[in-house]
């Protein structure tokens, strides 16, 4: 079986993925405590530090851990210890709402959210700490926060499009569609021989909205200033042409799609489409470890 590789058709910047510190501010109703529920030292002196982050990616995890074991190794005065729970932007909401906010964590600075965080004082200038030399300009400008100054170390970034099969592909005598047109045209060759063209996945609202990140950028070059606008309630979106087609175009995906999409979850879509019972995928590259 051949190694399944990426068509990047649409290649859209998902996300600046990143390692934010807490500063030690709080919010006016919590304790003094707060720092003590994600740093603990035991009796022997070693001080245990949590380290917060959302990423459930097979990839990822062993990433981190590798870096974890290495750190604790060399530090034996410090343990690190990584939590990944379930629903994870939430539970982090949760927690800095309540004043329990993690001492490390991941988040994305490209947000909402995370410019929020950065608002109410709970993150950490790290735009003077001698590490951030090390990293490159152009993902430093993504993470940059409306003071100009740096809030997060990056540490990777996305990308997203569509996986083939190429084992399918050759099969059928397909060739890798370069254009719009031709991707629909392979997508209708596949459906007449019984193969569901393409795998989308949307139990969870996080991935579509990546994909729709994804369309957005790939079809309207004046997306995001449009949705900026719109927010900045100096334009509407409701009757735009540009995000008229991208919408009429995602429809299409979906025409293409399996028939339970809009119930499936991301991991069962790629374990499908691993096992072949899709041609194509659409993700990101945070899916390449499962």
């Amino acid at each position: 079986m051949k190694k399944k590789t990426a068509l990047l058709l649409c290649i859209a910047l998902a996300a600046a993925n990143i390692l934010g510190c807490s500063s030690g501010a709080e919010p006016e109703n919590t304790t003094e405590d707060t720092t003590q529920k994600t740093e603990s030292k035991s009796e022997d002196g070693v001080l245990t530090i949590e380290f917060f982050q959302q990423k459930t990616e097979e990839a990822a995890q062993i990433g981190y851990n590798n870096i974890i074991d290495k750190f604790n190794e060399e530090n034996p005065d410090i343990k690190i210890e990584m939590n990944t729970v379930p629903d994870a932007p939430t539970v982090l909401t949760s927690r800095v709402a309540s004043g329990d906010i993690p001492t490390i964590f991941t988040d994305f600075p490209t947000q909402l959210q995370f410019r929020q965080k950065v608002e109410n004082g709970y993150i950490q200038d790290l735009s003077d700490q001698e590490f951030m030399k090390n990293v490159e300009q152009s993902a430093l400008d993504m993470s940059v926060q409306e003071d100009g100054k740096y809030y997060a170390l990056p540490f990777s970034r996305n990308y997203m499009g569509v996986w083939y099969n190429i084992d399918i592909f050759e099969e059928n005598d397909l060739e890798i569609p370069q254009t719009w047109d031709e991707f629909v045209q392979v997508c209708e060759s596949l459906k007449a021989k019984g193969i569901v063209p393409l795998g989308l996945h949307g139990k969870d609202p996080a991935r579509v909205g990546h994909t729709f990140q994804c369309c957005t950028v790939a079809w309207d070059p004046q997306g995001v200033e449009t949705i900026e606008q719109a927010v900045a309630g100096e334009k509407k979106i409701e009757g735009d042409a540009a995000f008229t087609a991208v919408a009429e175009k995602m429809l299409t995906l979906l025409s293409y799609a399996n028939e339970d999409a809009l119930a499936m979850s991301d991991m069962q879509c790629y374990e499908n489409f691993a096992n072949g019972q899709y041609a194509m995928c659409i993700t990101g590259s945070y899916a390449r470890g499962t």
